[in-house]
């Protein structure tokens, strides 16, 4: 395990409207919509695109 210090980041927890995405080493952080879908799309196990879709209830 590699405990070097720029392999670690911080995230805030009471954040509900967040999901945040590890890629090559980096820290994406994605909004998430009010209402809607979030989709993750992976290819080998690596995130290749990542879909926001919005919606409106009435």
């Amino acid at each position: 395990m590699n405990t070097n210090i720029s392999n670690y980041a911080t995230i805030n927890l009471d954040e509900n409207n967040k999901m945040y995405l590890v890629k090559n080493g980096e820290l994406i952080t994605q909004d998430l919509p009010e209402y809607g879908e979030a989709t993750v799309t992976t290819r080998d196990g690596e995130i290749v695109h990542l879909k926001t879709t919005t919606s409106k209830q009435v």
